[in-house]
């Protein structure tokens, strides 16, 4: 039996804040950036009044499926996808690194649904 050295697979069903970016890379490949927000809602035991919680994801989308989210989504479509987290280290105008989470959709190991 082998064992697994761990799996990074992320879930999410939720709704564009905006109208995706599009770029391309060196080599031509189209990448689509969007943020999506999963909103979540339940009853608070002490107080019996309902709470709400959003949390804002950046996704980053590639090949194939970014084409997809260019031609058929827009702010408010509502998406469900599953990739990875990917953690990049970037730097700010002043030289400080700073680490930044990102759900990376491929087009060989990714989902993408768009609601109608």
């Amino acid at each position: 039996m082998m064992l697994s050295k761990g799996v990074n697979k992320v879930i999410l069903l939720g709704h564009l804040r905006q109208d995706p970016e599009i770029s391309y890379n060196r080599f031509g490949k189209i990448i689509a950036h969007f943020t999506l927000a999963t909103e979540e809602s339940w009853q608070d035991k002490a107080t019996g009044q309902q709470r709400e919680n959003t949390e804002y994801h950046r996704v980053v989308v590639l090949g194939r499926l970014a084409k997809v989210i260019k031609s058929k989504t827009k702010k408010g479509t509502q998406v469900y996808l599953e990739g990875k987290n990917k953690t990049i280290k970037r730097q700010d105008d002043n030289g400080k690194d700073y680490y930044l989470t990102e759900v990376m959709v491929g087009e060989h190991n990714g989902v993408i649904q768009i609601a109608k």
